[in-house]
Formats: structure tokens, C-alpha cells, sequence
């Protein structure tokens, strides 16, 4: 069974890259005039977390903004891709070795 959660904290983890997949469901009642979906994602954790219905209008809105998130995830700048250089003695760029590496 998928969590609960609100669009916000679903926006949180894209934007952080901490979402594996997430895809669209729609969830309109039958015979229902008005539209609804909701958003499922699976986390690095592979936790299931889902929204809750919400009207096709302003859920998409969400939708669009994590397609743009994993997109953009890859340019992400990390602690590893930090480069370190002394200006004042003009040494080489080196690449910033974390404290956690050995």
C-alpha cells in the first residue's frame, strides 16, 4: 500500500533527486464531470508514496514541474564535483576530495 503524501513533499524529493520513478494515475470517479489524477513515486528507498486526488488542472501543473526536476537532476552540482584551487600560489585546479573517501 502506497503512502500518503502531499504534492509538496513529492516536489521535495524530485527536486533533491530522491525519487526512482514516478508516474501519472488517473482516478476519476465514474460518471464523474470532473477529472482527477494523482501522482505515484517510488523513492531511493523504494518506498511507494502517492498524492491524493486531485483535479486534473492542478496536479498536472505538479506533473510537469518533476519531469522537469529529473531532467535538470543530472546538471545537479554535487559535493564531488566541487574544484578546489589556491589563487594566491597558482597552483592546478584539484578536485575536491569529500572527507568521507578515503
Amino acid at each position: 500500500m502506497a503512502r500518503k503524501v502531499h504534492y509538496l513533499d513529492l516536489l521535495g524529493l524530485a527536486i533533491n533527486g530522491l525519487l526512482k520513478s514516478v508516474k501519472m494515475e488517473s482516478c476519476t470517479d465514474a460518471g464523474s464531470k470532473i477529472q482527477k489524477s494523482r501522482i505515484i513515486g517510488v523513492t531511493q528507498q523504494n518506498e511507494i508514496i502517492e498524492t491524493e486526488c486531485i483535479e486534473y488542472h492542478r496536479i498536472v501543473r505538479t506533473w510537469i514541474i518533476i519531469k522537469h526536476y529529473e531532467k535538470w537532476g543530472k546538471y545537479m552540482v554535487t559535493e564531488d564535483m566541487i574544484i578546489v584551487s589556491d589563487i594566491d600560489t597558482q597552483e592546478e585546479p584539484k578536485r575536491h576530495q569529500s572527507s568521507s573517501q578515503p
